[in-house]
Parts: C-alpha cells; sequence; structure tokens
C-alpha cells in the first residue's frame, strides 16, 4: 500500500502560496497542508491541498496545536520559515516530536529576530556592515543625535516588525520623530539600532539584495537572490511595506558579486 507523502508549510502569505505551488509540482508530494494558509492556495497546489477552515484560527506561534495537526495528518516533511513561528521555535519543537524539518531552530533564527546581537556578531566576526549604536532609551537615543553631525541614518527595531522596522532618517529632526514611533511596533521596538547609511563611492545609494542557501552547518548550496521593493511611492518616498523579494535574481547579482559574496 502506497504511503502518502504530506509537505506541511507553517504560514499564509505569499510565500507560503509560492513554497505550496512548487511542493505541488513534484510527483513525490501527494498533499500539501498549510497553516495557517489562505483562501488562494487552492488556485495554485493542482488539487493537492489539503485544507481546514480551522487552520485559519491557529497561530503560527503555537507549536503545540502545529505538532498536532502534523501528527493527525500523518505529514512526511514540515517546512517552517515563518518569522513568528521560527523565534516561537516551532521548527524545533517540529524536529523534537520526530518530524523532518526544513527551518532554522529558534537559536538561529535569532539572526532575524535580534538585529541587534546580529550586528554585534557582525562586528565580532569581521562581517562588512554598517556602523551602529544600540538603544534601549528613546530620549537617551535623541539626546546622542543631537550632538552628531546632520546626515542620513536608519533607525531600526531589534525585534520582528513584519518587515516595517527600518526606518530612514534624513535629518535629525526626522531621526527624533522615527525613534518616537517605535512604539508602534510593541516589544519589538524597546531595543532599536541606529545605522550608519551605506552610499557607493560616488556618493549614490547602493542597491540592496538578499542571497538564499541553505546551509548543513558545514556546507552550503546557493538557492537564489531577490530584491526588495519595500518603500511606498515613486523615488522611494514613503514608509516600508512588509512585502519581500519582489524582484527574483536581480541583475546585479552576477558571477563577481557571488564570489565576493561567499568569500567575504
Amino acid at each position: 500500500m502506497h504511503k502518502e507523502n504530506i509537505v506541511a508549510i507553517v504560514g499564509g502569505g505569499g510565500r507560503e502560496a509560492a513554497e505550496a505551488e512548487k511542493y505541488a509540482e513534484s510527483d513525490l508530494v501527494d498533499g500539501v497542508l498549510v497553516v495557517p494558509g489562505n483562501d488562494g492556495i487552492k488556485l495554485v497546489t493542482r488539487g493537492k491541498l489539503i485544507d481546514n477552515p480551522k487552520f485559519r484560527k491557529v497561530k503560527t506561534t503555537d507549536s503545540k496545536s502545529l505538532v498536532q495537526l502534523f501528527d493527525h495528518y500523518n505529514v512526511e516533511l514540515v517546512d517552517v520559515a515563518q518569522d513568528d513561528a521560527i523565534a516561537a521555535g516551532v521548527a524545533d519543537e517540529s524536529r523534537n516530536a520526530g518530524f523532518l524539518t526544513i527551518g532554522p531552530s529558534r537559536a538561529a533564527g535569532k539572526i532575524e529576530s535580534d538585529k541587534a546581537l546580529t550586528r554585534f556578531i557582525g562586528r565580532v566576526v569581521g562581517i562588512n556592515q554598517p556602523d551602529f549604536m544600540e538603544f534601549d532609551d528613546p530620549e537617551f537615543a535623541i539626546g546622542c543625535i543631537k550632538t552628531w553631525e546632520e546626515r542620513t541614518r536608519w533607525i531600526k527595531a531589534s525585534g520582528l516588525a513584519k518587515g516595517k522596522g527600518a526606518m530612514r532618517a534624513k535629518t535629525k529632526e526626522e531621526a527624533y520623530d522615527r525613534i518616537r514611533s517605535l512604539d508602534q511596533f510593541g516589544e519589538a521596538g524597546k531595543r532599536f539600532l541606529i545605522e550608519e547609511n551605506l552610499m557607493n563611492d560616488d556618493g549614490t545609494p547602493g542597491e540592496e539584495f538578499s542571497y538564499f542557501v541553505l546551509c548543513n552547518g558545514q556546507e552550503f548550496t546557493y538557492l537564489g537572490s531577490a530584491n526588495d521593493h519595500k518603500p511606498i511611492g515613486d523615488g522611494d518616498t514613503g514608509p516600508n511595506t512588509g512585502g519581500m523579494g519582489g524582484n527574483n535574481n536581480p541583475e546585479i547579482v552576477n558571477k563577481e558579486v557571488r564570489k565576493e559574496v561567499e568569500k567575504t
């Protein structure tokens, strides 16, 4: 008797829809379970979606309920990419329950969920990155900025802020406003960074990209790259949205850039 291969994906956004679509294309996958999922995923999963309206009520941070669902549906593989789920240790709990799991542990996920920690790690091991200072007192930070020279800086919530926690400030007054607005992010904004605004040698803005790899702790495999198109408005005039990876395989990531990234 054929044992069904069921893949479970934790999350409910566009990323999870794209993952579900690719899993459903595989002849090795008999069913795809996406929790909490969304109503559009069934359109791209070739009839392989295992769905239930009750899934929408399951939080991505509820490890206990998620593991119970994996067990109930005899899931073969669990894929955890959603930020909050990683920070809550869902991948850890899934592995501990015996499921083959793709996704960072809670500890590894701090690279994303604790921006200040990541910057300090980068400083210690010599990763190229902007100069920064960490703060947990908004008024003290504002007092420091008042003594600094006038220039563009970035104010960044240290915790998870749904992609909206990095705010550019072109003037000191804008920086004050950005710092005082960090309370909109709740716990994620209680600790924050003030970072240098990186520019090219000719004074123009550099181009951002993300570089994706799978790593087993010793070796890595390159998966691809993507740009974010996050600020609202022509000319990047507005605040950041939460979207990521709008431009896949950006032209800037050529062979020379890949070689530099993997070396440094």
